[in-house]
């Protein structure tokens, strides 16, 4: 699988504009979203997986554009 270019730029220190609270958020969607692929996308076991609560994991894939964010999917 091809490496997520903003993984690519990250690691040569390349951010932008961002503040380290937005690059946080940006990894955790990548990382989250890929665990719940993995999980079969199901939001308790990616949670359960990555010790964080269902509402974080929610929240990442809807501001991925994944998951919409009225829907609660267990």
């Amino acid at each position: 699988q091809p490496v997520d270019e903003r993984l690519l730029a990250w690691s040569q220190g390349a951010i932008g504009n961002q503040t380290f609270r937005q690059l946080e958020e940006a990894f955790a969607e990548l990382v989250i979203a890929k665990i719940w692929e993995l999980e079969g996308r199901k939001v308790a076991r990616t949670a359960a997986r990555l010790a964080i609560s269902p509402k974080k994991v929610r929240w990442a894939l809807a501001r991925a554009g994944l998951l919409s964010r009225t829907v609660k999917q267990e």
